[in-house]
């Protein structure tokens, strides 16, 4: 299965009708768990590199759905 950076990170399937509750997206998920790692380290965090941390986190989300996606690491 395709691992696609806007599906739900945790769907939700409610109701007789199937509705499906989204919330946030896969990419959402991973860089917040990206920004938690980098902000866990010492050296990530002061004034200098606050400015990038968002960015770098959604890096780090795009290179793990990347990753993700290989056909060696599929299950």
């Amino acid at each position: 299965m395709k691992t696609e950076p806007d599906q739900p990170a945790f769907p939700l399937e409610r109701g007789m009708d199937h509705e499906t509750a989204t919330g946030m997206t896969l990419r959402q998920y991973y860089a917040g768990q990206a920004m938690q790692g980098l902000l866990s380290n010492p050296e990530m965090v002061g004034p200098r590199w606050l400015d990038d941390i968002g960015e770098t986190a959604l890096k780090v989300a795009d290179l793990t759905i990347a990753a993700l996606n290989e056909p060696s690491t599929e299950i």
